[in-house]
């Protein structure tokens, strides 16, 4: 009975850590940033572009969240974060883990018409504070990025952005197999 609660343990844990990590990704692309705040434990370590941006936090959680606040919220800025097929291992001790994350990423920054694309292994360490889990240690080590410019005369554009109000150019409307423009 006991190997079965300790496995029980070991899943909710691994759930809790996903739902940890689907919400660092949401908060981060909808800028969301007091939300992604509570997303890190008190002291952390951050090494992101193979190392070359890399923070020690000890003052708490506020120290990334301001970074990425003070670079991802222009309105002409749109990313996007999916992390998928996890690899999450629960130290014996319950209140440790670490986690692998594949990453494909992409941003359009509208006002110069540039784009960045790429994917990634995130390496993640998470840490149980007060009962719930906290990212401690997170980083990534690029399998790829492009960048290129948006073409002025090109045939694509964005039509939606949450962040800025107002009519959305080159909408389509479906309706059956009939295209509406």
């Amino acid at each position: 009975m006991e190997d079965l609660v300790k496995r029980i343990e070991r899943l909710e844990a691994i759930a809790e850590i996903q739902k940890l990590q689907g919400k660092y990704y949401r908060c981060l692309d909808c800028k969301l940033w007091d939300e992604l705040g509570e997303v890190f434990a008190p002291t952390f370590h951050t090494a992101f572009s193979d190392g070359r941006l890399v923070f020690d936090h000890y003052e708490g959680e506020d120290g990334l969240r301001h970074y990425y606040e003070s670079q991802m919220n222009d309105s002409a800025m749109i990313s996007q974060h999916n992390g998928h097929t996890p690899e999450i291992e629960i130290a014996e001790d319950g209140v440790n883990a670490h986690a692998k994350w594949y990453l494909h990423d992409y941003l359009i920054i509208l006002g110069t018409d540039f784009n960045i694309r790429g994917t990634a292994i995130y390496d993640i360490d998470y840490v149980k504070v007060d009962g719930a889990w906290k990212i401690s240690k997170i980083g990534y080590k690029r399998i790829y990025e492009e960048s290129w410019r948006r073409l002025k005369d090109a045939k694509y554009f964005v039509t939606e952005n949450m962040f800025k109000a107002g009519p959305h150019r080159g909408a389509v409307t479906l309706k059956g197999d009939t295209q509406l423009k």
